[in-house]
This record gives structure tokens, C-alpha cells and sequence, in this order.
């Protein structure tokens, strides 16, 4: 005996298999859409790390080269010679025989010669009677 299936039956069959096989899909789409998205999120989070990872290693050789001129001047401070000049230029140290001269910069010498002038003034008995007895 052979059963007939009836043509309704046939395109409700068809009919939920396009169902299934749509949704199937749209999933499918739907994870890939995630997927890529994230995926977009990851490149521009590598490529974010790789200009501080590159500012980082700048600055790194920065500080290493302050490093070894540092050391260097810790080299040079122990050496005499070098101690000599700089006490040298600050007028701290002289040999025998030698003189010291300093040379002020015109603002120095205006504010050095205005404080001599008030101290000297302050001091001086005549220009106390000046200013006593205004004349």
C-alpha cells in the first residue's frame, strides 16, 4: 500500500525548512557580524599599544643617555682638574700668586651700586644733617 502525501503537507514541509535554514543563517551572519566587529576593536587596540610601546622605548633611550651623562659627570666631578675649574669659575678657589676678578652683569652692578648707596647714605653724618635740617 502506498501512502499519498498530500501537496499541503509537501509545502508545509518546505515551508519550515526555508524557516530553519533562514534562521540557520541570520545566525550564522549574526556571529560572524560579532566576530568582526570585535576583531575591528582588537586591530585598533594593537595599533593604539604599538604608538605607546614606541613613545615608551623613545623615551627609554632618553633617560639612558641622561644616564650616561650623568655618569660621565660623576666621572669628571672625581677628577681634580675638573674640581679646580669649577671652583675656579665661581671665584671659590685661586693659587698662590693669582688674583680673583669678577665681572658683574649691568642689572648686578645697578642693584649692587643703589644698595651702597642707601647703605652709605644711612651712614654718612652728613647726610643725616641734610635730611635733619634740609639744606
Amino acid at each position: 500500500m502506498v501512502t499519498r502525501v498530500s501537496k499541503t503537507r509537501k509545502n508545509h514541509f518546505s515551508f519550515s525548512r526555508k524557516v530553519a535554514t533562514g534562521l540557520t543563517v541570520l545566525t550564522l551572519l549574526g556571529i560572524m557580524g560579532v566576530l568582526l566587529s570585535a576583531n575591528a576593536r582588537i586591530a585598533d587596540k594593537r595599533k593604539e599599544l604599538l604608538q605607546k610601546q614606541e613613545t615608551v622605548q623613545e623615551h627609554i633611550l632618553r633617560i639612558e643617555q641622561q644616564r650616561q651623562e650623568l655618569e660621565q659627570g660623576v666621572l669628571d666631578s672625581q677628577n681634580q682638574e675638573y674640581q679646580e675649574k669649577i671652583l675656579r669659575e665661581r671665584g671659590l678657589y685661586k693659587k698662590p700668586g693669582e688674583e680673583v676678578v669678577t665681572i658683574l652683569r649691568p642689572e648686578e652692578q645697578k642693584n649692587t651700586s643703589e644698595q651702597n648707596t642707601k647703605q652709605q647714605s644711612w651712614w654718612s653724618p652728613i647726610e643725616m644733617y641734610h635730611r635733619l635740617f634740609g639744606k
